[in-house]
């Protein structure tokens, strides 16, 4: 077996154990990411501090990169969380890849797959304040090679941090 149809088995499993854990783990929506009255939303470049169960739908992105040869890539990607206890999230995701350098044929495939957990230790309500740890996995190897993806692991340590400024005082200018 060749190394893509490897690379591409491995990801088919990985997309079909989300999707049988989503279906699998299908309980009613609640709303997350408060600390007292501030909201923390997650946006495309930043996530949120809070533990909880959440699909990030695919996420696309286009990057046009000048040089020579300039190269054009296009990426899909989504992620699955599953709160697995209190205050206590594992997420995996992945991404497809598409990448495209002038007069030449677009390279294809997925990332490597990633795996991380993350702990909420610290929500303070009165001070919205909220803090938590976490631990990203890229797993070496889950991906095509060819378009740069490393065949070696990484593990990332990450620390993350919310503070709403609702609990300063007022101070009047006159």
């Amino acid at each position: 077996m060749s190394f893509h149809s490897r690379s591409l088995l491995k990801s088919a499993e990985l997309w079909s154990a989300c999707a049988a854990a989503w279906i699998a783990a299908c309980v009613p929506a609640f709303a997350h990411g408060f600390a007292g009255d501030r909201f923390f939303p997650a946006t495309i470049t930043t996530d949120d501090p809070f533990a909880a169960s959440e699909l990030s739908l695919p996420t696309f992105s286009e990057i046009r990169q000048p040089g020579p040869p300039p190269l054009k890539v296009f990426d899909i990607s989504t992620d699955l969380s599953v709160l697995v206890l209190p205050r206590t999230a594992l997420t995996i995701g992945d991404g497809y890849s598409i990448q495209k350098v002038a007069n030449q044929n677009a390279r294809t495939g997925f990332d490597n797959a990633t795996l991380s957990g993350l702990y909420e230790f610290f929500e303070n309500d009165k001070h919205e304040a909220i803090t938590s740890i976490g631990l990203i996995w890229d797993i070496g190897g889950s991906g095509r090679h060819s378009l740069g993806n490393d065949s070696f692991s990484t593990f990332t340590p990450t620390f993350y941090f919310g503070k709403g400024f609702g609990d300063l005082p007022i101070i009047s200018l006159s």
